[in-house]
């Protein structure tokens, strides 16, 4: 309900023509989504750390859940139908030790995909930023209680787009 309600203002302040276009114009759109997605599960089917969480799932199913993710949440239209990021994540961080560490290997996976795409640096680490505002959500933990990032978020955030920023310099 948070997102979408975010996501109505977002549209809202987007929707005048003056406005700069939206990273997933930036990016180019449905189709840089649709190419983006497989290669980045083939990355995350690849990698031992994580590829357990995925044991049973439709991936076919997941791929266009993330597509339609990944569009709403880079400015694109809203078709998304999945469920909210808690509520979609709750089960692997309870029965099964979704943590930091993980959320990291596919933060790793997002930016190394970006980079195989040939994404500029400062769309991938803008995407980055995007994908790291959801990790409280995605392992389930309070949001903080004042109305300024927290110190350790802040070192968080900073520590994904350092990770990602190391790796497009290496590429």
């Amino acid at each position: 309900l948070k997102l979408q309600f975010l996501y109505l203002i977002a549209r809202h302040f987007t929707s005048h023509k003056t406005m700069a276009p939206t990273l997933y114009e930036r990016l180019g759109g449905a189709a840089a989504i649709d190419a983006a997605v497989p290669l980045f599960y083939d990355k995350v089917m690849a990698d031992d750390r994580i590829k357990h969480f995925f044991r049973g799932t439709n991936m076919e199913r997941q791929k266009e859940r993330q597509a339609q993710f990944l569009t709403l949440a880079f400015g694109g239209p809203n078709s998304y139908a999945g469920k909210n990021m808690r509520d979609a994540h709750r089960r692997l961080v309870k029965n099964h030790g979704l943590s930091d560490e993980h959320f990291d290997a596919v933060m790793e996976h997002l930016g190394a995909t970006l980079v195989e795409l040939n994404v500029p640096g400062d769309l991938i680490r803008e995407a980055a930023g995007i994908a790291e505002s959801t990790r409280n959500d995605v392992l389930c933990r309070e949001p903080a209680k004042v109305p300024f990032c927290s110190f350790t978020a802040m070192v968080t955030a900073a520590s994904a787009a350092v990770a990602i920023a190391v790796y497009v310099k290496r590429q």
